[in-house]
C-alpha cells in the first residue's frame, strides 16, 4: 500500500498534559508508513462533550475516504507517539 503523507487528525487540544502544537506529526502503531497530521479538533474531543471510551485512552479521529466507520481502526486501541518538534506553520485566516 502507497503510504500517504499528511492524513489529517482530530484530536483534544491538550495530550499528555501539554498543548499540542497545530500539524504536530503523530506515529500510530497501526499505520507505521503514513503521516499523520493533528490539524483539527471538535465538539468530540472537548470538555463536557469529549467521548472517551475507555478511560486513558485519547480519542482520534483519522479522515478517510471510506464510507460510514473507518477500515479496522475504528474504536481500536492503538499506540502512539506525538512529535512535538515536527510539525506545520500556522494556516493562515482565510479572507472572503
Amino acid at each position: 500500500m502507497e503510504p500517504w503523507a499528511n492524513i489529517p487528525v482530530a484530536s483534544d487540544l491538550m495530550i499528555e498534559g501539554r498543548a499540542v502544537p497545530y500539524g504536530a506529526r503523530i506515529h500510530i502503531e497501526a499505520l507505521p508508513a503514513d503521516v499523520l497530521r493533528l490539524v483539527d479538533t471538535g465538539g468530540n474531543f472537548l470538555g463536557d462533550n469529549k467521548q472517551i471510551r475507555e478511560p486513558g485512552h485519547e480519542p482520534l479521529d483519522i479522515a478517510t475516504a471510506w464510507p460510514g466507520k473507518s477500515q479496522k481502526l475504528s474504536g481500536k486501541k492503538t499506540r502512539f507517539k506525538i512529535d512535538w518538534t515536527d510539525t506545520l506553520p500556522e494556516p493562515r485566516p482565510r479572507v472572503s
